[in-house]
């Protein structure tokens, strides 16, 4: 990936975009190569039909099962009832009470609402993650 990003910036675009896909056929999921293909993709190749389309739709099913925290993929393409309620759980709960987690106040609070948000998700293994954070905490001030 570094080559090809070193190859990039000289100009190379071709060697660039060959060495983006040897990372893929080591790595299918590899989420840099799979930004930097996309944009090279929109630089040099993009069409706008194709969003409306869903000729992207795969791609954004991709990058949500990589990354479920890139909001984007949830307002792109054709959107579907889930998604919209998936994205909405994201906006609403999840990115706004893992944000909240950092500055280690209410911590059992925002746990909660992480894990309903990403139940409402659909990621019930961050979901059964964050649940279980929260059933293992000794805390006396009790939850609700």
């Amino acid at each position: 990936m570094e080559e090809g990003i070193r190859r990039w910036d000289q100009g190379d675009r071709k060697q660039a975009v060959e060495l983006y896909h040897h990372a893929l056929a080591i790595f299918p999921k590899n989420p840099w190569a799979l930004r930097e293909l996309g944009l090279d993709y929109i630089r040099y190749n993009f069409d706008p039909e194709e969003l409306l389309n869903g000729q992207f739709d795969s791609y954004y099913e991709l990058i949500r099962e990589i990354d479920p925290h890139y909001k984007l993929a949830y307002y792109q393409g054709s959107i579907t009832e889930d998604l919209r309620t998936a994205g909405l759980a994201l906006d609403n709960k999840v990115l706004p009470s893992f944000n909240k987690l950092w500055n280690g106040k209410d911590v059992l609070v925002n746990m909660k609402e992480l894990a309903d948000g990403y139940f409402e998700m659909g990621e019930y293994e961050f979901a059964l993650y964050a649940y279980k954070f929260i059933l293992f905490q000794t805390y006396d001030g009790g939850f609700d």
